[in-house]
């Protein structure tokens, strides 16, 4: 069972992705994405090496997730759930991100529109303050061909974003704004 799904239109073509069940889960879920050229399908799952069953683009097969315990951080109570997110049965599985997903922000830029991945990292709040739980952001990548790529953990991430225009004629430099994201935080500066 799956659950965070997002929706984009990119290049002609309708991508969904979502994740197995992590209900909160400290583990995390992987990413998997289906596109179609219409919004009513037929959706095709992305798949690899031209398999049809669809690819885990977020979950690293054979890893495990090491407890707060394991690494001497807080909360010491959080713990993988068995049959969620990337251990969905039973499998031996890692999320790269360490969060789930629960949505994707499309941002114009001066090169095009970017697709930002963001997740919730539930139960790592160094407080153990649910309210403190931190996210993950992380722009999606594409092949040539519009597959999305693999997930893979960024320590910080940052997009200059192009806001929309005032009209007056006597600005000389467009309004650009700059979205960082770090482990614990996000900033939007403008």
């Amino acid at each position: 069972f799956v659950e965070a799904p997002a929706m984009f239109f990119r290049n002609g073509i309708y991508y969904v992705s979502f994740g197995y069940c992590c209900c909160f889960c400290y583990q995390g879920s992987g990413m998997f994405v289906f596109t179609a050229l219409q919004p009513s399908g037929p959706w095709s799952a992305q798949s690899a090496n031209g398999s049809t069953a669809p690819m885990d683009l977020g979950c690293i097969r054979g890893a495990s997730t090491p407890t707060p315990k394991d690494q001497g951080t807080l909360p010491l109570t959080a713990m993988p759930e068995p049959g969620q997110g990337c251990i969905y049965k039973r499998a031996k599985a890692a999320s790269a991100m360490r969060s789930q997903q629960n949505f994707i922000v499309e941002v114009e830029t001066e090169r095009g529109t970017e697709y930002i991945w963001t997740g919730d990292r539930w139960m790592q709040a160094p407080d153990g303050l649910k309210s403190h739980e931190p996210q993950f952001w992380s722009l999606l990548q594409f092949d040539a061909t519009g597959k999305v790529l693999p997930m893979k953990w960024v320590d910080s991430m940052s997009v200059d974003m192009k806001l929309p225009q005032p009209p007056q004629p006597s600005r000389k430099s467009p309004i650009v704004a700059r979205i960082t994201s770090a482990p614990a935080t996000s900033v939007l500066t403008v």
